[in-house]
């Protein structure tokens, strides 16, 4: 009838993966004009999940991907070894797809899908800096060309920030330096105004480099992974850190392992509304 195309874009417009509806992938790779439909697909298997997928799973879940070249947002969380899902070797493109969160390192099939996305505008990577994975070099600036917000290891960011109008970075793994703020700052073609990362080294040391590479930081989020306050925070530090925020003349909010700063605009004017307790 004139109304089955019209229900199967409906149907398919939106489909969630999980271990209860695995069915769904089977039947797209077996009628691959379904797959056309899927604008938005997510993929969630937990961790005790995994074991009980078959090799056949994961080669339709492939096969299926390849046909659905209209995605505009893709969120996938499988084992990274199963990367090879994503579509790479194939003629397929996926010119509309904007956003792409994935549970897997850059590695070479990543970097090989991110060249069929040249419209992709946010990234998400695995949380975890995996030494084993091979280190991928830096993509071409001309690969998604229009990225704005990147999320993942710093290895990766070192690989994808530089050449690419990147404003929003969160970076995931335990290692945020001084070097590295450097070097994304001079990577991104674009002020970064959104940062967040988690670091070993001294807070103060940290904003203050944010300070002086990224002066049009918006918002900061700064988490600390090594107990190196102690008592020193309220007799020291948090004077240091307010001399350096006060310096930093964009600022809406701030979070400094448990201490927040908050700005708001009144009457034209930024305007400190919400702040630790003095020492």
């Amino acid at each position: 009838s004139h109304l089955h195309p019209t229900a199967q874009r409906l149907i398919y417009a939106d489909v969630t993966v999980t271990l209860n509806t695995i069915a769904v992938v089977m039947t797209l790779s077996s009628q691959p004009h379904l797959s056309l439909h899927v604008r938005n697909l997510k993929v969630v298997l937990e961790t005790p999940c995994w074991a009980a997928l078959s090799k056949t799973v994961y080669r339709a879940l492939a096969q299926s991907l390849s046909g659905m070249t209209r995605l505009i947002s893709l969120s996938i969380h499988i084992p990274k070894e199963q990367s090879s899902v994503l579509p790479g070797e194939t003629s397929s493109t996926f010119p509309e797809l904007r956003i792409l969160r994935a549970s897997f390192d850059l590695d070479d099939h990543v970097a090989t899908f991110l060249t069929k996305a040249p419209g992709l505008v946010a990234l998400e990577l695995d949380e975890v800096c995996d030494n084993t994975c091979p280190t991928f070099s830096d993509l071409p600036s001309h690969v998604i060309p229009d990225l704005s917000s990147f999320s993942g290891t710093s290895r990766a960011a070192r690989s994808l920030v530089p050449g690419r109008p990147v404003s929003s970075i969160l970076i995931t793994s335990d290692d945020l330096t001084t070097d590295m703020i450097t070097a994304l700052s001079l990577g991104s073609s674009l002020p970064i105004t959104t940062f967040s990362g988690t670091t070993p080294c001294p807070p103060t040391s940290i904003l203050a480099a944010l300070a002086t590479e990224m002066p049009e930081l918006e918002y900061v989020r700064l988490g600390i992974c090594s107990d190196q306050w102690g008592r020193d925070l309220y007799d020291e530090c948090i004077v240091v850190l307010c001399r350096i925020l006060a310096s930093m003349q964009f600022l809406r909010s701030v979070m400094v392992s448990g201490l927040y700063w908050r700005w708001r605009i009144m009457d034209s004017k930024r305007v400190l509304t919400s702040k630790p307790c003095a020492p």
